[in-house]
């Protein structure tokens, strides 16, 4: 049963190793993906940010959507890079465009969207008080 037990323990932390192994590899998976992209391997980044993409915050989301986006563009996808530029937009409605750092095929798929505020108006009455509320929220328009 000692043997068991301590089978056991050694394996559960060979498994919490390899998992915090795995999520400190994808820390920086956007700067070493970035530096895949800076050399032209552009499939090696795609493959890298795929794998880490769900393990990142919402800001580097956008960022990988970003250099997913780019990196399609590069590849003649242009399917692929019409849909991470219209999911930058949606994560990040606010982006600026960035025309000496982004590929030009990339600020072109950017500008083929409208990014547009929605308004929301709304009426909340409480003994004889309204107020009408103003929610900023942006919406894609192809």
């Amino acid at each position: 049963m000692k043997k068991f037990a301590t089978t056991l323990l050694l394996l559960f932390g060979l498994i919490i190793q390899h998992v915090q192994a795995q999520q400190s590899d994808c820390n920086n998976s956007l700067f070493v993906a970035n530096n895949y992209y800076e050399a032209g391997k552009f499939s090696d980044a795609l493959e890298l940010l795929y794998s880490c993409f769900d393990s990142i915050s919402r800001d580097e989301k956008a960022g990988a959507v970003r250099l997913m986006g780019i990196c399609y563009q590069m590849l003649q996808n242009q399917e692929y890079a019409y849909g991470y530029a219209k999911l930058l937009l949606q994560l990040r409605p606010d982006y600026m465009k960035y025309p000496f750092a982004d590929p030009k095929e990339f600020t072109a798929q950017l500008n083929k969207f409208e990014v547009v505020p929605k308004i929301n108006w709304g009426l909340h009455f409480e003994v004889d008080q309204y107020a009408v509320r103003l929610i900023r929220l942006y919406t894609l328009a192809p």
